[in-house]
């Protein structure tokens, strides 16, 4: 499940060559910590339709810089 959310190296020939495969999540900036993810609010409806199609639990907060 994490490798679909968050992408993954994959070896190629032996581990000699090394390709990442990239999923939506990692088109915009957003910041990981452990298991949260952080996105924008502008990026909201794209994470949460990629996330909702995997079935994963999200909960939804504002966060208002200090």
């Amino acid at each position: 499940m994490l490798r679909k959310i968050y992408g993954y190296d994959d070896p190629l020939n032996y581990s000699k060559y090394h390709y990442h495969r990239e999923v939506r999540l990692e088109t915009f900036p957003l910041v990981r910590y452990e298991d949260l993810v952080m996105i924008r609010e502008e990026d909201l409806d794209t994470g949460i339709s990629f996330i909702g199609k995997r079935r994963a639990v999200y909960m939804e907060w504002k966060v208002i810089p200090e």
